[in-house]
């Protein structure tokens, strides 16, 4: 998401380059734009071509009356007008089509994104917050991700009585995750455990060994054999 010339990542908030990553508050901007540009072009062409024709149409009556000629010279005008018109508004309404579609899938990716740092779960006031919208787009976005998503996403309601968006994947990897710790640093502990424990224990020199087997089957221990 870009605040000015700065971009942010919509999940951690981190600082990111200006063409780091695909923008979620630019996503879509400039087909949305381009259609509208195509739209009004088109609407202008159509107002000043149609003009010109009817002042021809007019014109050329006076002099021929409803001859060929005032047709012959008028109506081509307004044909081409209209063909432009309908171009123009044909690929404005794809354009802007297109941006909705672009904008609407860097929001879910976000969204996504969003919910691997909050453990899965999802409120509107945190997307809010973090797409830069108003609550109720949000809502109403997580709403119809639910719908289209259903194997990825479920809505639950709190003791509050407010939506939860869950993301049963993403929850389960995170349970996964924290099991795993747990069970790492569970061994991580029994093995220093093991260790101290083990570091406690007298250790038996192998010649005070050898003497005392010497000792009990009655033989003369090495040490004095050697001394002597």
């Amino acid at each position: 998401m870009n605040r000015g010339v700065m971009g942010y990542c919509t999940a951690c908030g981190a600082a990111r380059g200006p063409l780091a990553a695909k923008s979620v508050s630019l996503a879509g901007q400039p087909s949305k734009i381009g259609g509208t540009v195509a739209r009004v072009f088109g609407w202008i062409v159509l107002s000043v071509g149609w003009g010109v024709a009817l002042l021809l149409f007019t014109f050329f009556f006076v002099l021929f009356g409803a001859a060929p000629v005032t047709w012959i010279l008028s109506a081509p005008i307004a044909l081409i007008a209209t063909c432009v018109w309908l171009l123009s508004f044909m690929g404005g309404k794809s354009l802007a089509k297109s941006g909705a579609k672009e904008e609407r899938t860097t929001q879910e990716q976000a969204i996504f994104a969003l919910a691997q740092t909050r453990r899965g779960r999802l409120r509107a006031m945190d997307v809010s917050a973090s797409l830069g919208m108003q609550v109720m787009d949000a809502d109403t976005l997580l709403t119809d991700m639910a719908k289209k998503l259903p194997d990825h996403m479920a809505v639950d309601v709190d003791d509050q009585g407010e939506l939860i968006y869950r993301f049963p994947r993403i929850d389960l990897e995170h349970r996964t995750r924290v099991v795993e710790a747990e069970v790492m640093a569970s061994d991580a502990a029994a093995a220093s455990r093991a260790r101290v424990e083990d570091a406690r224990k007298p250790r038996v020199d192998a010649a005070d060994f050898a003497d005392y087997v010497d000792e009990e089957a009655g033989r003369e221990p090495a040490k004095q054999q050697h001394r002597r």
